[in-house]
């Protein structure tokens, strides 16, 4: 029997483990190993005492050891760990496309910055939007949404035993929409750039004399930065929207 604990809490270890790899805010490459060793052990001895008797228990039942399934078993539980937190990831991605769009059209895509949710490169607008979306996904108790959902994928998908899928348009539909989500997080902003860029044509239009790249730049700069000041309280509304729809799925 001890050798069927030893199997299922090595089971449940792979998952929490690949889970946290992957977690947004947690599984940077600027986060320490150590962090992410340690939140997946404690993690594993969190959950153990619930789960592993049960798998235990499903290991027990067969007749002989089958070390072809059980690697099996292994790569099919760091797969949904690692698609979990991949798919938690999601949530801060409509608003990297609406900074990245918003930067574009402002003219402040020449400069990048390493972004402070993941580790590829963005530009300083993102780095705010990123910063404040953070900021009110912790005070909503976001944090909370990563461990329930790991939470609920043992009650769904549990070890060393028949998964069977369920709810899964909610996240077909929430992956294929999140590029026009970040659009329609960016449009009054870029609705109103778009603006600026037509009145400065009309300008140039009657004064010739103004050059547009010596004077459009600038005004689409202030006039983006006044737009940010504007609409920031509703883009940050539309991210709360989105938090509360995926705690909804996951509770």
């Amino acid at each position: 029997m001890t050798e069927h604990l030893i199997e299922a809490t090595l089971l449940l270890f792979v998952r929490v483990s690949s889970f946290v790899a992957f977690l947004p805010l947690f599984g940077m490459k600027r986060v320490p190993r150590t962090v992410k060793i340690g939140l997946a052990v404690t993690l594993t001895f969190v959950w153990a005492g619930a789960y592993v008797p049960q798998a235990a228990l499903i290991f027990a039942s067969q007749t002989k050891s089958n070390w072809v399934l059980y690697a099996w078993l292994i790569s099919r539980e760091a797969t949904l760990g690692a698609s979990i937190g991949w798919l938690l990831g999601m949530i801060f991605i409509p608003m990297r496309i609406a900074g990245s769009y918003i930067a574009q059209e402002m003219g402040l895509t020449i400069a990048t910055l390493t972004s402070a949710t993941g580790d590829a490169s963005s530009n300083v607008l993102s780095e705010i939007l990123d910063a404040l979306t953070v900021l009110v996904f912790l005070a909503m108790n976001g944090h909370h949404l990563f461990f329930l959902a790991i939470h609920k994928s043992f009650q769904q998908f549990p070890l060393g035993n028949i998964w069977e899928t369920s709810h899964h348009e909610f996240i077909l539909t929430s992956i294929a929409q999140t590029p026009a989500m970040g659009v329609h997080i960016a449009a009054p902003v870029a609705m109103l750039l778009m603006a600026s860029t037509v009145a400065l044509l009309f300008i140039m239009r009657q004064t010739p004399q103004f050059n547009l790249f010596n004077f459009g730049m600038p005004v689409r700069l202030l006039a983006g930065m006044g737009a940010l000041v504007l609409f920031v309280p509703d883009l940050l509304f539309q991210f709360t929207n989105m938090l509360t729809r995926w705690q909804a799925f996951f509770r």
